[in-house]
């Protein structure tokens, strides 16, 4: 991938080649309003096609405007022209069925011109601001150092726009998180000017509260929430304020007394919080009222929002496992149904689709929609005592996702069981055993029906065989992922208040795993930690580190060790409060684990969890002892 310097040297010069790719554009400034000639050239690689799509994606500091475009081929050379519908800037991003070209997921960038040649007041803003915001619709991932080159693009043409609150907040979050050398004197100087007009203009106030936040200035925050909220009563802030007290609330006297003020809020709050509002009022009744329940669901505005909540209320009262058992099986299925009608209502008209989602990416929502809500009724069926139907069910989820999920492939062998259908089972099992995607129900599984076929030591033996052949496949793609960078060092107090430096584990093996209780995927990935802890509990030379980030709580401390003595955890847990030691590691998402090796370097960074507990401690006993061997053991070569 090219530099972002060099890229912005290229778009100056109106053309970007890229992976024997050409982009080029006419005129080289172009202006608001006027029409774009664009050449676009794809690289040999690329499969000869009659026709390709194009994302034309038009830029404000707001929400994008997305176009899409079919484009004949015309020699290899794809021609056309386009005319601005916003006065900023444009993304373009060139697909077929069998490629897509987002320029390594920049995509290719026109800013906008004034008349005198000089980009536009928020033409690099605004890329930079889709970069942060809007790329996941593209199925793109941007850096931050390419939204920071973005950000100085536009200071270096608009140097007074980071005094601008709409542009300075984003700015200020990539420049924190890139440790920005100008970052405390930019703060400073924002704080400064508009410390006086922070209470007056509600805007300015939470631009400063965000800043506040970043800066861990609880206290100003504080402070400048309680002054916003008696000046703007029926403002964001205090909008804001009440949910915090009604999201998290299980009364329902309080949610019941809290709702009405909140759902008719001047000015209305968005879809997404109104719906939240009624899904919150709503399982309120979900075990004692369906008549009040769906007095709420029906409320939902949006027909795929009131799908899936459904869908989920659904998969809860089966009992959200095949082994535990349902609360009310007549009214899951009900719900299923209806979620599953909801979904082809939604699906049947493009209307439906949010505006800057790519058609192909809305119907590719459909299939993956289409799995889950099937997955939720074969469940159903399979404990009303229908093995039949809850295959036909489940079928239709493989046959859309695979068998890239070990829960999904386990509850299609218990279903196939269940049918009878042995042959179909063993072949399942082995298609799972091969993607390497099992648990312990699919290895017991195995080995009977396997021994039934060849006999018990076969059977064993053959199940030995598929084991070690995972592990040595898992072995392989570790070796692969291992690294060897200097952990930064840090000290955090633990929920008694010690203070634990990470120097002084130096010589052990260190598991860092960043955590919160809001993450769900941290929460599930815990059982398999468990069993890596209870692993290596009388093993001096490895220590694990639970590093609870990004959760604010004025009670944190109670909050975690109730959480930890809920689950029975014997997790070291540590409290990045200030956020500090997350920032220093560059994580970006949560769960992120680092395994440090004796020497003080990480040998792993693992983000995300694994589902399998058993697998997740094999995973971590396999980290740790490469860890512990020297780098030119492991394959890696020496600087």
């Amino acid at each position: 991938m090219k530099t972002s310097a060099m890229l912005f040297v290229l778009s100056l010069l109106a053309t970007t080649l890229l992976n024997g790719q050409s982009f080029k554009w006419e005129p080289e400034k172009p202006q608001p309003g006027q029409e774009i000639t664009i050449t676009y050239q794809p690289s040999d690689e690329w499969p000869e096609i009659a026709e390709m799509e194009i994302l034309a994606i038009n830029l404000t500091e707001k929400t994008p405007v997305l176009d899409e475009l079919i484009i004949q081929n015309k020699n290899g050379v794809f021609e056309f022209t386009y005319t601005p519908k916003h006065e900023q800037a444009l993304v373009f991003i060139f697909l077929s069925d069998e490629k897509k070209d987002d320029n390594n997921s920049s995509g290719y960038t026109i800013p906008l011109y004034d008349e005198t040649g000089t980009p536009l007041p928020g033409a690099y803003s605004s890329m930079a601001h889709f970069y942060m915001l809007f790329t996941h619709h593209f199925r793109m991932r941007v850096s931050k150092e390419i939204q920071l080159e973005y950000f100085k693009k536009e200071l270096q043409y608009h140097p007074e726009a980071y005094l601008n609150p709409a542009f300075f907040k984003f700015y200020m979050h990539v420049a924190k998180r890139a440790e920005l050398p100008e970052f405390d004197g930019q703060a400073k100087e924002f704080m400064e000017k508009y410390h006086e007009s922070a209470i007056e203009d509600e805007e300015v106030g939470t631009t400063l509260i965000w800043l506040y936040n970043l800066l861990n200035k609880a206290d100003k925050v504080a402070e400048l929430k309680e002054q916003l909220i008696q000046n703007f009563p029926k403002g964001s802030t205090a909008f804001g304020a009440q949910m915090e007290k009604f999201y998290p609330s299980k009364d329902s006297l309080t949610l019941v007394s809290m709702y009405p003020d909140l759902v008719n809020w001047p000015p209305l709050p968005d879809i997404d919080n109104t719906d939240f509002l009624h899904t919150k009022m709503a399982d309120l009744y979900v075990s004692n009222s369906q008549e009040k329940f769906y007095e709420y669901a029906n409320r939902i505005s949006s027909i795929i929002s009131q799908a899936h909540f459904f869908n989920n209320t659904a998969w809860k009262l089966v009992g959200d496992d095949i082994y535990k058992e349902a609360q009310n099986l007549g009214f899951a299925k009900e719900l299923s149904v209806k979620s599953l009608e909801l979904l082809e209502k939604h699906y049947a008209d493009q209307g439906n689709k949010q505006p800057l989602l790519p058609s192909r990416y809305f119907l590719d929502g459909k299939k993956s929609e289409i799995a889950m809500f099937n997955d939720t009724y074969a469940l159903i069926a399979y404990k009303e005592g229908d093995a039949k139907t809850a295959l036909k069910h489940q079928k239709l989820h493989k046959e859309i996702k695979g068998l890239n999920e070990a829960d999904a492939n386990e509850r299609m062998a218990v279903y196939l069981e269940a049918a009878g259908e042995h042959e179909d089972l063993l072949k399942h099992l082995e298609e799972a055993y091969e993607k390497d995607k099992i648990t312990d129900r699919i290895k017991e599984l195995y080995l009977t029906y396997y021994g039934k076929k060849h006999g018990t030591e076969k059977a064993k033996a053959k199940l030995a065989e598929l084991d070690k052949a995972s592990e040595v496949k898992m072995r392989e793609s570790l070796i692969a992922k291992l690294i060897d960078e200097e952990a930064p060092l840090f000290n955090l107090k633990d929920l008694d208040y010690n203070e634990v430096f990470l120097e002084s584990l130096k010589g052990k093996t260190v598991i860092l795993d960043f955590w919160a209780t809001w993450c769900g995927p941290c929460i599930m990935s815990f059982p398999g930690m468990q069993l890596a802890v209870d692993h290596y509990k009388d093993d001096p030379n490895v220590a694990f580190l639970f590093i609870n980030t990004w959760e604010r709580d004025k009670n944190l401390r109670e909050k975690l060790q109730k959480f930890i003595d809920d689950k029975n955890y014997t997790f070291q847990v540590l409290i990045d409060d200030d956020t500090k030691v997350v920032e220093k590691y560059k994580v970006e998402g949560i769960p992120t684990k680092f395994v440090i090796g004796p020497d003080g370097n990480i040998r792993f960074k693992s983000v995300g969890y694994q589902a399998d507990k058993n697998k997740a401690l094999k995973e971590m006993q396999i980290m740790v002892e490469l860890a512990n061997e020297p780098i030119v053991k492991t394959g890696m070569l020496m600087d």
